[in-house]
């Protein structure tokens, strides 16, 4: 695994089926006491120009968007909700800030 920053490391994992690669897999383990998430939403480009323009050391696509480049699941965003509220398809969800959505919803922790 390597580092790439505090409590930042990153790994590729092969899958192999009969003794052939069918996918790889980017591990990213992140301690959230030394990093902070942001939800972004953006107009369609690469990653890696998303990532230079953000000056981000990690980045990934976390939502599916329709024909005309609008999410088809909600993202709040900076606190502004995009997207339909709701969206029978879409299965799970990632909340970076959970405060003051539900008292319920843990924060994030560290990892030992």
């Amino acid at each position: 695994m390597a580092q790439l920053g505090t409590g930042l490391n990153f790994a590729e994992i092969q899958v192999f089926r009969d003794n052939a690669t069918v996918e790889t897999l980017a591990i990213v383990k992140v301690d959230p006491a030394s990093n902070a998430f942001r939800v972004q939403h953006h107009q369609p480009q690469s990653i890696t120009a998303w990532q230079e323009e953000l000056s981000a050391p990690v980045v990934f696509n976390a939502s599916y968007y329709n024909q005309d480049n609008q999410p088809v699941g909600l993202i709040l965003s900076n606190g502004n909700p995009l997207g339909p509220r709701r969206n029978e398809q879409m299965r799970g969800m990632f909340v970076a800030e959970p405060k003051g959505l539900s008292p319920d919803i843990p924060g994030p922790r560290s990892w030992t």
